[in-house]
C-alpha cells in the first residue's frame, strides 16, 4: 500500500494555512500578531539548534519524496514557506553555514547582532528567499558559496561592514535594489541565470591612499568587485549604475592593474576624473571649455597690449581665443562668404601685428594648443551627453 505524505509537523511553515496569506506579503514588527510572532519564535529556535534543524528538514524532504510526481511535489513544496521575520538573533550566534533550506524563506525585518551573519554553502530550495529591511548592526553578512534554486530578494538594507556574495548561484531572480553598501559588495564569481535588478543601489567609491594626483587604490581586490557591479548593471540595462560603476572601477585600478600604475598613467587618470569623472559629466568639460576661452582670452591680451590699443587689444583676444577655443569653428569663419577685398577687422589686426613684429609665433602656437585642449574637452563633453542622456 502506498504510503502518503505526512506534513503535520510543518504546518507552521504552510502559506495558505498558517497566519501569513502569501508568501510574498511582508508586515511591519509592530503588525505581527502573537501568533505570528509565535511561529517566528519556533522556526528560530529550531534554526538556532543545528542537529535539531537538519533532522527535521530530512523529515520533510522524506515526506516529499513520498510524492512520485515530480512537478507534484514541487506544487507542493511550493505551499510551504519558512518565517523568521523581524527575528532578533542573539550575537554570536547567526552561523547558519552549510544550512539547507527546503522551501520559500524569509528573513525579513530580521535583526543580527555582533559576530557576523553567515551563510556560506547554504542551499535554498525552490521558491523565494527574502533578506529585506534586515538590521545587521555592526556584523558582517556573508552569502558566500550559497545555492539559490528559486529567487533571491536582498533589498532596503544597510550594510555597515563588508557583504560577500562571491560565487553564489541565483537560479531564478535575483534583486538587490534600494541596499546601502558601506564597503563595496563582492559579487565575484556570482552566476545569475537572469539579469540581477541593481537600482538605487548605493555603493561607496575605493579608498584611496598617497598623494592627491598620485593616489592609489587602498584595496587591490576593489578593482575586480566594481568589475562585477558593472557587468550586473550593464545585463540589467541600467546605465546610470553602468557608468558609476565603471568610473569606481577607474579609480580601484590605480595603482593595482596594467595601465594604471606608472607616474603619468596615475597622472592621466587624475586628469580624466577631475575633467569629466570618468565620462558621467558634461559640466564638468563644459565648464573647462568655458575656462579656456577665458584663460586664453587674458593670455593673448598680455601678449599683444604692447602693439594694439586697449579697444583694439580686447577685440583680438576675445575672437582669437573663440576661434580657437573649439576645434575647427577657426575653419568656419574662415570659409564663410565675405566680400572680396574687405577683410574681417580680427584679419586687419592680425596683419597689423605682424607688421609691427607682434608675437605672431607665440598666437599660433598658443592657439594650436588651445585647439588641442578643447579637441579633449569636446570629446569629454560630448562623451558625457551621451552617457547623461542615453544616446547610441
Amino acid at each position: 500500500m502506498k504510503k502518503e505524505p505526512d506534513f503535520e509537523a510543518f504546518e507552521d511553515w504552510l502559506v495558505y494555512h498558517s497566519p501569513w496569506p502569501a508568501p510574498s506579503f511582508w508586515v511591519k514588527d509592530n503588525k505581527l500578531s502573537s501568533k505570528q510572532k509565535s511561529i517566528v519564535k519556533k522556526n528560530a529556535g529550531l534554526l538556532l539548534d543545528k542537529e535539531a534543524w537538519i533532522a527535521h528538514v530530512a523529515t520533510f524532504e522524506k515526506q516529499l519524496t513520498l510524492i512520485e510526481d515530480e512537478d507534484e511535489r514541487s506544487r507542493v513544496r511550493a505551499k510551504f514557506h519558512i518565517r523568521f521575520d523581524h527575528h532578533c538573533f542573539p550575537d554570536h550566534k547567526a552561523d547558519f553555514s552549510g544550512f539547507h533550506f527546503p522551501c520559500s524563506v524569509s528573513f525579513s525585518g530580521a535583526t543580527f547582532g555582533n559576530g557576523g551573519v553567515r551563510f556560506n554553502g547554504a542551499k535554498f530550495g525552490e521558491g523565494n528567499v527574502w533578506f529585506q529591511n534586515i538590521k545587521l548592526a555592526e556584523a558582517r553578512i556573508s552569502f558566500e558559496d550559497i545555492d539559490v534554486a528559486g529567487n533571491f530578494f536582498v533589498r532596503n538594507t544597510r550594510f555597515p561592514k563588508k557583504a560577500n556574495f562571491q560565487r553564489a548561484s541565483v537560479k531564478g531572480t535575483a534583486d538587490f535594489s534600494r541596499n546601502i553598501f558601506h564597503k563595496v559588495p563582492d559579487f565575484r564569481d556570482t552566476v545569475f541565470a537572469r539579469s540581477p535588478e541593481v537600482a538605487r543601489m548605493e555603493v561607496p567609491p575605493p579608498e584611496m591612499k598617497g598623494k592627491r594626483l598620485l593616489k592609489i587604490a587602498k584595496d587591490a581586490e576593489d578593482a575586480a568587485k566594481y568589475r562585477k557591479l558593472k557587468a550586473m548593471a550593464l545585463a540589467a540595462n541600467d546605465h546610470e549604475k553602468d557608468i558609476e560603476f565603471f568610473a569606481y572601477e577607474m579609480r580601484a585600478k590605480r595603482g593595482r592593474e596594467k595601465g594604471s600604475i606608472k607616474w603619468y598613467e596615475l597622472l592621466i587618470n587624475s586628469l580624466y576624473s577631475i575633467s569629466s569623472n570618468f565620462g558621467q559629466s558634461y559640466w564638468r568639460p563644459a565648464s573647462g571649455l568655458a575656462g579656456s576661452l577665458s584663460l586664453f582670452f587674458v593670455l593673448y591680451a598680455v601678449l599683444i597690449s604692447k602693439f594694439l590699443t586697449i579697444a583694439e587689444t580686447l577685440c583680438f583676444a576675445f575672437f582669437h581665443s573663440f576661434k580657437n577655443f573649439v576645434p575647427f569653428l577657426g575653419s568656419l569663419f574662415r570659409f564663410a562668404a565675405r566680400p572680396e577685398g574687405h577683410p574681417s577687422g580680427y584679419d586687419e589686426i592680425f596683419h597689423e601685428l605682424a607688421h609691427d613684429g607682434g608675437p605672431v609665433d607665440w598666437l599660433v602656437y598658443l592657439g594650436i594648443f588651445q585647439n588641442f585642449f578643447g579637441l579633449i574637452l569636446l570629446f569629454l563633453l560630448l562623451l558625457g551627453l551621451r552617457n547623461k542622456f542615453r544616446l547610441k
